[in-house]
């Protein structure tokens, strides 16, 4: 097995910005903002109790596992450098994603060849689409990708 490293950790991000979770937690218990914000249905984000239903699967996760196949710019930055990239899975299928680093110096292990580990989460915000239902976005919980790339791949 590959050695992994651990290149995004969603809580190593709020525990580092403790302030930014303030603010994110402050729009989502205003009623008037009804249109931003997470929904505190299952916890107030980042709170022990969300935390709590993210580790028992109250809240839920996905795992795409697989090999790096590409990397390439998506969005509209104006510098067009590279920022997404796509993974084949072990079970065939085809996963894209923006990279994620915390630490610019983690970026160059999003190459085709390397290994990738992503753990998302559903989090339901506060909107809520024509029918009534919450709105849901995927987010990363974690990102790990392999140190060097595996040998025979891509």
């Amino acid at each position: 097995m590959p050695k992994m490293l651990t290149v995004y950790s969603l809580r190593r991000e709020l525990e580092s910005d403790p302030e930014g979770l303030k603010q994110i937690q402050q729009v989502s218990l205003d009623r008037k903002m009804n249109w931003a914000g997470f929904s505190t249905r299952l916890g107030l984000y980042g709170s022990e109790e969300w935390w709590r239903n993210v580790e028992t699967g109250v809240i839920p996760k996905a795992k795409y596992e697989g090999l790096i196949t590409e990397t390439y710019y998506a969005g509209m930055d104006s510098d067009r450098q590279h920022n997404s990239f796509r993974m084949k899975t072990d079970d065939g299928q085809y996963f894209s994603w923006s990279m994620v680093p915390e630490n610019s110096s983690y970026k160059g292990l999003y190459r085709p060849g390397h290994r990738a580990e992503i753990v998302t989460i559903f989090q339901e915000l506060k909107r809520c689409t024509s029918d009534g239902a919450p709105e849901i976005v995927e987010r990363p919980l974690e990102i790990r990708l392999s140190t060097k790339p595996i040998v025979g791949a891509v």
